[in-house]
């Protein structure tokens, strides 16, 4: 008679992948979410420090491991589209928060500086995607959050597009190792 299989334990680099999807990114994007729909009260007074410097911290530490956990193991498929999910939510929570910034520092649209929820979403996806069209400009207390979010849409879409071709031409994926292999 076989016995049942014990349950497989999650790995360390499983949980963390589990921590940001499930518990980094929407606490970030709840945060950004509150910024950019409350008005200029005190919700922004208390969401304004951890969007500008904690959420865009967190974003890039998620980034980076993604990248990293990508460049420094062969990964199966599945591991691949975990790999997309968390990247994809990163991000839309990058967007989000950088939005969040743009909407309590202003923007230019038209010759006058507007706090507009949707006119931040607009630009923030336009800087995120480095089209910037120039019908809404960066104010200059926005300015430095503006290249910082071109750069950094810059390198994240360039490995996203890298992580799309790499994950639709591999034609060879290593077969799980067996349960022997992995105690040696």
């Amino acid at each position: 008679m076989r016995e049942a299989a014990a349950p497989r334990r999650r790995s360390i680099r499983e949980q963390i992948d589990l921590f940001a999807l499930v518990a980094v990114q929407p606490i970030v994007a709840a945060f950004a979410a509150v910024g950019l729909l409350a008005d200029r009260t005190a919700a922004q007074e208390i969401t304004r420090p951890f969007l500008v410097w904690g959420g865009l911290l967190l974003l890039a530490l998620i980034f980076a491991e993604g990248v990293w956990s990508f460049a420094s193991r062969h990964m199966r498929r599945q591991g691949l589209g975990v790999l997309w999910v968390k990247l994809v939510g990163a991000g839309l929570c990058a967007i989000l928060s950088f939005a969040a910034a743009y909407r309590d520092l202003g923007l230019v649209d038209n010759g006058h500086v507007t706090h507009k929820t949707g006119v931040a979403l607009y630009f923030s996806v336009t800087a995120w995607t480095t089209v910037g069209f120039g019908d809404v400009v960066a104010s200059v207390q926005a300015r430095p959050f503006a290249a910082a979010q071109a750069l950094a849409g810059f390198v994240f879409n360039s490995a996203l597009i890298g992580l799309m071709l790499h994950a639709l031409t591999v034609t060879r994926i290593a077969p799980p190792r067996e349960e022997s292999d992995r105690l040696s």
